[in-house]
């Protein structure tokens, strides 16, 4: 056969430096196989041929050596580099340990297993009592529009309200048990669409289910207290304070914050009367008043008659909230009313409720106590992890005090911090103190191992500073 038959059975340039290289035409056609924009080397300069498309060398002569197919470049994605080939020889730092040997290749019955096992984490939200404060300072201070129309315990509700719904979320999305007027509850304020300010938005988000770097998973959970109605006509208690004081100290009782705005009410109307108040009867310690360690607690304030305005024409007046659910005082004219006043304010950054399940490691950071002061946001506090974690992720965390250590208190310290006011030496009741620290016994003991420790701080200080990028400048 021919060298110009042979020629014609294999239309290919047969110089494998032009193999893959787009060869012009007048019809412009594109070999099979290759898309228009795809290269496999970069462009070269046009070599003119001759004959049967041998390309010569110098003085006419072909050139001998020619390189082997296997080392043309590799494939290139436009716009990407080649694969790599092998991987990186390099020592590593498993490598260098001593033991490390080639040679023994364990058969996996022999080699480390991870261990199933799934831990609870029960965050707390006692930071959010100082976290709400600053926030309606830093709103009040940009609109004095809001200021004389809402009040601080309005205000309160509505975040609080915010933080109960986050938390009934949480737990109905890891399928523990959620009573029907809870649920109910949950699909009337989701329904609503009541927007938050930034930093109210970030501190409910951080709530959830998180992991370890291990990849040991943390399922969020709370000990969900058992919601109780009073004589009064208001729902949402967490019922007797002396036998549920930590539910009161940890989580936003819509009972406590409802009570307060009546209570504000009524301070206002008396012209002055006693600013402490305390609990329905039923459920109230004789003796032992609620103080601002408990969750939507303040003593009571006088109203402006703007704010009086706003809370009677929303349904509310003493003995009657305007509840539109049998478990949970749930005005919903409320938080309409509070939720366009803050759209109304300049340069506000608002955003809509957090439905994420998986939460921040930031719970994973444990706070505690190094010098009391009044009540938790006028302390100083140390936070203390057990694995590096990101700056501004372990500084949140740490000012928003989700993992509150309260065992291993001295009694001072302990006193100071119980949501209702012992006086010097009296007696705390045993079952008291187990309720109230509850949410740091039974976790996973790790997270009590620190290898990380933050410097003393104020958490009112950096809440100030977080708080004020709720606006623009």
């Amino acid at each position: 056969m021919s060298a110009h038959r042979r020629s014609e059975d294999h239309p290919r340039n047969p110089n494998p430096r032009t193999w893959g290289i787009q060869q012009s035409s007048n019809s412009g056609e594109v070999p099979q196989g290759f898309s228009q924009n795809q290269g496999f080397m970069p462009e070269a300069p046009a070599v003119q041929s001759r004959g049967r498309g041998r390309r010569r060398g110098r003085g006419g002569f072909r050139p001998r050596n020619v390189e082997p197919v296997q080392d043309r470049p590799e494939p290139v994605v436009s716009g990407g580099v080649p694969p790599p080939k092998h991987l990186s020889k390099t020592s590593s730092e498993i490598k260098n340990d001593p033991l490390y040997l080639e040679a023994f290749f364990p058969s996996p019955s022999d080699e480390l297993r991870e261990i199933s096992k799934e831990s609870s984490i029960y965050p707390g939200l006692e930071g959010l009592v100082p976290l709400v404060k600053q926030s309606y300072e830093q709103l009040s201070a940009r609109s004095p529009h809001f200021r004389k129309n809402i009040s601080e315990s309005v205000y309160a509700y509505y975040v609080n309200l915010a933080a109960y719904a986050r938390l009934l979320f949480l737990t109905k999305e890891n399928l523990d048990h959620v009573t029907y007027d809870e649920r109910q509850f949950l699909e009337q304020y989701l329904s609503g669409k009541f927007t938050l300010p930034k930093s109210i938005e970030r501190y409910l988000a951080g709530l959830g289910n998180t992991q370890l770097p291990s990849g040991a998973k943390q399922w969020f959970r709370i000990h969900k207290p058992r919601l109780t109605p009073s004589e009064a006509g208001i729902a949402g208690y967490f019922g007797s304070i002396l036998e549920n004081p930590g539910s009161y100290a940890s989580y936003p009782s819509p009972g406590v914050a409802a009570q307060r705005i009546l209570e504000d009410l009524r301070f206002t109307r008396e012209h002055g009367g006693d600013e402490i108040w305390d609990l329905p009867e039923a459920f109230c310690d004789d003796g032992h008043p609620l103080n601002p360690n408990a969750i939507g607690y303040q003593p009571a304030t006088r109203l402006t008659r703007e704010q009086i305005q706003f809370i009677e024409l929303k349904g509310v007046d003493q003995g009657e909230f305007g509840s539109v659910n049998e478990a949970i005082p749930m005005n919903v004219q409320i938080l309409n009313g509070v939720s366009t006043y803050l759209a109304e304010i300049r340069g506000a950054k608002l955003v809509e409720f957090p439905t994420n399940v998986e939460g921040s490691q930031a719970q994973l950071i444990t706070a505690r106590v190094s010098s009391v002061r009044v009540d938790l946001g006028r302390s100083l506090l140390k936070v203390f992890a057990p694995l590096r974690i990101v700056g501004p992720i372990a500084y949140l965390g740490g000012t928003f005090t989700y993992k509150f250590r309260k065992t291993d208190l001295s009694t001072q310290e302990r006193r100071l911090l119980l949501p209702t006011t012992y006086a010097m030496g009296a007696v705390i009741p045993p079952d008291y103190v187990v309720s109230f620290e509850r949410n740091s016994i039974g976790l996973d003991p790790k997270l009590d191992q620190y290898d990380y420790e933050s410097t003393e701080f104020n958490p009112t200080l950096r809440l100030k500073s977080i708080t004020a990028l709720d606006l623009t400048e």
